[in-house]
């Protein structure tokens, strides 16, 4: 039986990834003018510009590379953060550190701090693929 009333639809795909963004939630048949009023109503919780998930979910020490994943397209997790992904190292970074191209524009997050590398070449282009610590979400490390 399909879904019917806005929360049940924004429920099913929060249910399906555990962060959605806005353009997922208006795929779902939700209008975009309907959001705010989930918001109000705690069906949902904004965690950045455009990024939603459910109030009740389980925030991680990874969640930040998951939204990051989510939100900036094109992007490479490098340095300190991938140490931490592969549990290399101590440090847990306060900010999350990206590699994007050199020639993209900075991409606008209000949240989690990013710090940007910019990279070029086999850098971008070859980085594995390693799940990020959120379910459905997977970001390339170098």
């Amino acid at each position: 039986m399909p879904s019917r009333t806005p929360e049940e639809r924004a429920l099913r795909v929060l249910k399906e990834r555990s962060l959605a963004r806005s353009r997922d939630l208006e795929a779902a048949g939700l209008s975009w003018s309907q959001i705010p009023g989930l918001r109000a109503r705690g069906v949902i919780e904004r965690v950045a510009r455009g990024l939603y998930r459910h109030p009740d979910a389980l925030v991680t020490e990874g969640s930040d590379i998951a939204e990051v994943a989510r939100l900036v397209p094109g992007r490479v997790v490098c340095l300190l953060s991938a140490l931490r992904l592969h549990g290399l190292t101590t440090q847990n970074p306060f900010e999350v550190w990206l590699g994007v191209d050199r020639k993209s524009r900075r991409p606008r997050v209000e949240h989690p701090p990013i710090r940007f590398v910019y990279l070029s070449g086999s850098a971008l282009t070859r980085p594995g693929v390693v799940p990020a610590p959120g379910r459905h979400a997977s970001a390339p490390v170098a």
